[in-house]
């Protein structure tokens, strides 16, 4: 049953796993090319990020960079990240290399333009020549995917139109990316795939299957996503004495 397998991943985490850094409010995570590495974001503030790198085999994490929000995509290369920022009231798509040297602002959005701010919303495409970026409208409220060249910065979205978006990563081939999207609340997200440049939409997940997040293997092959399953009951507790609460349905 569930406790079971509860106990199961307890002992499997006790007997296969190590902590790499300390006990932290741990944002994104990200493996550098080699394997060698592992990238992560801490809260600084609860207004910015902050960019740490930690040796996977063992050794000090070491602080890269601040100042951005939600959190870092890698180019395929490893050797550049795409991040979003504000400053007062205006968001900005910015490119830098992986030790913060050499930042370049691409494109800003403000008033009621922006970019979507969630887990893994920013995909570098396989090629390294284009960022898949979730934008939306406040008024209309809307949000689809955007294409933005590494090179100029020029913005064209590509996908329809949703009520909710994030999750975004390309597919290897280079010619869709998948996203987590809803024509109505973030709980009834589904996974999308939207052909690259067509906008050609399909639904890969059914009406009655929610997810939080995915993620997808370097060669497309295999799909890992966070399920989300919703259960409510009624319970009666006699006197607010909840230590005595029943279950009605």
């Amino acid at each position: 049953g569930l406790i079971q397998a509860n106990h199961l991943l307890y002992e499997l985490s006790n007997r296969y796993t190590r902590q790499v850094v300390p006990s932290a409010n741990v944002g994104g995570l990200g493996f550098s090319p080699d394997g060698n590495y592992l990238y992560y974001s801490l809260w600084d503030n609860g207004l910015s990020n902050t960019l740490y790198v930690a040796p996977v085999l063992g050794g000090s994490p070491r602080k890269l960079f601040s100042g951005f929000y939600g959190n870092v995509a890698f180019s395929p290369d490893g050797k550049q990240v795409a991040y979003d920022s504000i400053e007062g009231d205006t968001e900005w798509l910015t490119i830098c290399n992986i030790d913060g040297s050499g930042q370049r602002k691409l494109v800003s959005r403000t008033g009621n333009e922006f970019f979507v701010i969630s887990f893994r919303v920013i995909s570098w495409s396989p090629d390294g020549k284009t960022l898949a970026v979730p934008i939306g409208t406040a008024v209309p409220e809307a949000m689809q995917v955007a294409a933005v060249s590494v090179e100029t910065g020029e913005v064209v979205p590509f996908s329809r139109e949703f009520k909710f978006l994030a999750n975004v990563e390309w597919l290897p081939d280079g010619k869709s990316v998948l996203l987590l999207a809803s024509d109505g609340a973030r709980s009834q997200a589904r996974i999308w795939q939207i052909s690259y440049p067509s906008g050609e939409a399909k639904r890969l997940s059914n009406e009655l299957t929610t997810f939080d997040s995915f993620t997808i293997t370097r060669d497309g092959s295999t799909l890992a996503a966070i399920q989300t399953d919703r259960n409510a009951n009624l319970w009666v507790a006699r006197g607010g004495d909840s230590a005595r609460a029943t279950q009605i349905n």
